[in-house]
């Protein structure tokens, strides 16, 4: 086929797609509406402008469904999905347009606004935010087209106070006091569950420096004690040795080491199990 020709029929295709985008919402079932996304609005200023453009990101990317996807502003994958139409047919091209290349809606009504905001709240709380609170509702357009609109107070953000290890009279509970010091929970840090996760995983590369290989970072309880005041919080760590089996309170050593001269990375390797 002639280059121009080419040319020719990819521009009717390209027009002929923008022309199905604008009409998507055309296409849905009586009574339904495209979903085109979600607005986040943070109604206090508790939080800092900064933190504020950094939660609307985070808040809105929770949200599920997804919307359809976009190419270059364009619902590209929707549109050759519509452009396909409704076909019975196992194979052929409108078949392997609709169900191999194309979307379908994402609708509105599968949006659950409820467990959306719920799971924004639970992700405020997790940054401190604890008493956060949400409310949502669904705005749709005469053009079939709907958005889900989230009012968001956050309420004062909680920081650290004071952190404590609460030392038992095991070996690896002296292990981990021996180097609390380097505890990333410092005094006046915001309460992020990130940052817990964070420091438990931090007692566990030391202890596992020290030769304790079967310990994990479930081992490490955190308490939090929010009742303090001021929007303050203290925090307790401790081993969860009710938990903690046998094996993650031993400590490994390096025994004898042995050198084998005749070790080659490639090639054929002498078999030194069986050398006398």
């Amino acid at each position: 086929m002639p280059k121009q020709e080419t040319t020719k029929i990819s521009l009717i295709l390209l027009v002929a797609l923008v022309i199905s985008s604008c009409s998507n919402s055309r296409h849905l079932p009586a009574g339904e509406s495209l979903f085109k996304g979600s607005k986040v609005h943070i109604d206090d200023n508790e939080a800092s402008k900064k933190e504020r453009k950094v939660l609307k990101t985070d808040l809105v990317g929770v949200v599920r469904p997804k919307t359809n996807s976009k190419t270059l502003g364009v619902r590209i994958k929707l549109s050759l999905y519509n452009l396909a139409g409704d076909t019975k047919k196992k194979k052929g091209i409108r078949q392997w347009l609709r169900n191999k290349v194309g979307e379908p809606p994402v609708l509105a009504s599968s949006v659950r606004l409820n467990n959306n905001k719920d799971i924004m709240v639970n992700l405020l709380q997790n940054r401190g935010f604890f008493d956060a609170t949400a409310s949502a509702k669904m705005q749709t357009s005469k053009r079939r087209k709907s958005t889900a609109v989230f009012e968001i107070t956050t309420g004062p953000q909680y920081t650290i106070n004071k952190v404590y290890f609460r030392k038992d009279s095991s070996f690896i509970a002296h292990k981990i006091d021996s180097n609390f010091s380097a505890t990333l929970l410092g005094p006046g840090a915001p309460y992020n569950l990130d940052l817990i996760k964070a420091e438990r995983a931090r007692i566990d590369r030391g202890l596992k420096n020290e030769g304790f290989f079967y310990f994990t970072p479930d081992y490490v309880l955190v308490i939090v004690d929010s009742s303090i005041g001021d929007h303050k919080v203290n925090m307790y760590v401790q081993l969860k040795h009710k938990e903690i089996p046998p094996e993650a309170y031993r400590r490994y050593n390096i025994n004898d080491i042995f050198l084998y001269a005749n070790y080659k990375l490639r090639g054929n390797n002498e078999d030194t199990s069986n050398t006398n």
